[in-house]
């Protein structure tokens, strides 16, 4: 052991059989060596419950983990003490990992993703039927306002908030051209 490389208790580890564990010899093992500045070299920790606990190395603990199987019964561990954590190894040892329950959920549930998309689409629909009516408000009081005839509403451009002239006077040149042409012959 030294001041970073100490075992500390993995409290959230899906291994673990006892969640009634007192770890607390861990957290006090953790402070003297964090906070106080002791220097300890062993540890030693007895285990008063069976089950399977697991810990890891203080400055990487997700990276370096040993799992301890806690047994009355010898037979068991076939009179070895230390085995790799390989998927074998566990299945020999019956460690199994302790995931949580899916739960199923009432009927009625499953329709609340449907019914807000067909909500979302009525209204966006009454969102664009606002907006028309809106914009078309607004073009009818910016042709009063300057002084425009509902012919000229064609030439409104909103992207640019105004009328576009240069297209009013070429149609109105075409319209001309087409009188005088009309007029000659």
């Amino acid at each position: 052991m030294s001041k970073t490389n100490f075992p500390v208790y993995i409290k959230n580890s899906i291994y673990n059989t006892n969640p009634e564990f007192d770890y607390g010899a861990f957290v006090k093992l953790k402070t003297q060596l964090t906070s106080t500045g002791l220097n300890l070299d062993t540890f030693g920790f007895t285990f008063a419950n069976e089950g399977t606990f697991v810990f890891g190395d203080y400055s990487a603990p997700d990276q370096y983990q040993t799992i301890v199987l806690v047994t009355s019964d010898d037979s068991v561990c076939k009179g070895v003490s230390q085995w790799p954590i390989t998927s074998g190894n566990m299945k020999a040892l019956g460690i199994t990992a302790n995931l949580p329950e899916l739960k199923s959920y009432e009927a009625g549930l499953h329709a609340i993703p449907p019914l807000f998309i067909v909500l979302a689409f009525i209204v966006i629909c009454m969102q664009q039927k606002i907006e028309a009516r809106i914009e078309k408000k607004e073009l009818a009081l910016r042709l009063q306002r300057e002084g425009g005839s509902v012919n000229m509403a064609k030439y409104f451009k909103k992207s640019a908030d105004k009328f576009d002239k240069l297209e009013y006077l070429a149609d109105l040149y075409k319209l001309i051209r087409e009188n005088l042409d009309e007029i000659n012959s």
